[in-house]
């Protein structure tokens, strides 16, 4: 079980730094693109922006009234990034709102979040946005975690080795130099100075 779980977390740190250097990388490149990424679908749009430092997520729900083209309509495209996320958030702001209509608010530092609903319908924009910086971070977290672990487990194993325990279980191996007879490990006798 154990061996189970140290070979999920090693994909999984991984995984999370190749994650990690690709949004490093979308980080550096939305200060000169901004990519665009939206799925339409025929009871709203999802949206996926990046604008310097930060991105974007936008979902509106509609109920349409007439027939939309196609059921599915996934979009790609990018142009020169807008000065900042609150570019992309202004158009909340002239929406019509109506007195009874729920809307939220939120700001702390670089997050941001939004969201407006008319009253009596399911009509909804929800619109947040993240700062790159705190993306990289979480995701370089399980990476910089298994770092560590290796790096202790490195220092356990040299120290019982040099104290004559054996590395694998900490048996002591006075009486057994060659082979710890807990565990059958081949043991590795400190180096001479």
């Amino acid at each position: 079980m154990r061996r189970i779980f140290r070979h999920t977390f090693n994909v999984l740190s991984v995984l999370s730094l190749l994650l990690c250097a690709a949004t490093a990388v979308l980080w550096m490149r939305s200060y000169r693109t901004a990519d665009f990424i939206s799925l339409r679908h025929t009871s709203g749009v999802a949206m996926l922006q990046s604008t310097p430092g930060s991105i974007v997520i936008k979902v509106s729900r509609f109920n349409s009234s007439g027939p939309i083209g196609h059921r599915f309509d996934f979009k790609y495209d990018r142009s020169t990034p807008p000065d900042s996320a609150a570019n992309i958030l202004a158009p909340m702001y002239v929406l019509n709102v109506d007195q009874g209509d729920a809307w939220v608010h939120l700001e702390w530092h670089d997050y941001v979040w939004v969201h407006w609903q008319r009253r009596g319908t399911r009509d909804s924009i929800s619109t947040g946005a993240v700062p790159f910086w705190s993306l990289v971070g979480l995701q370089a977290m399980p990476p910089f975690a298994w770092l560590m672990l290796h790096w202790r487990s490195t220092a356990c194993k040299r120290r019982r080795t040099r104290d004559g325990l054996c590395a694998r279980c900490g048996y002591d191996l006075r009486a057994t130099p060659d082979r710890c007879p807990e565990c059958g490990t081949v043991s590795q006798k400190p180096p001479e100075l």
